[in-house]
């Protein structure tokens, strides 16, 4: 069983990766096998920690975070339901005018996520 205090370093780890912009460090979080799938992405849910980073490499390449803040968690044994407050600039550099309000849910193994819906 994963404990709450390793969901919110899995977490805490992912989100200081995206803030930095580093797609490489976002998956590290994630098993081999895992699914990650961003609804309303055009590929679908995709697996493995390879097909994740062309993703973030993606989202990356589109938009600037400028925060990402927890909102909500709720925690299962091997589970984390995250909501969280985003803000970023488009890569044209004009500021989104509106926040987006995000949802992840993650499945954890012991140490790493293995799904991240």
């Amino acid at each position: 069983m994963t404990t709450r205090e390793q969901m919110d370093r899995l977490i805490a780890a992912h989100i200081e990766a995206e803030m930095a912009a580093d797609a490489a460090a976002a998956v590290t979080v994630y098993t081999d096998d895992v699914e990650h799938d961003v609804v309303g992405w055009p590929t679908g849910p995709v697996r493995g920690p390879g097909a994740a980073k062309d993703f973030y490499d993606q989202l990356i390449a589109a938009f600037v975070n400028q925060e990402m803040v927890p909102t909500r968690s709720h925690y299962g044994d091997d589970f984390w339901f995250l909501s969280y407050h985003a803000m970023a600039l488009s890569d044209d550099g004009r500021r989104d005018t509106h926040a987006h309000r995000a949802r992840s849910q993650w499945w954890c193994s012991t140490t790493r996520r293995s799904r991240d819906t």
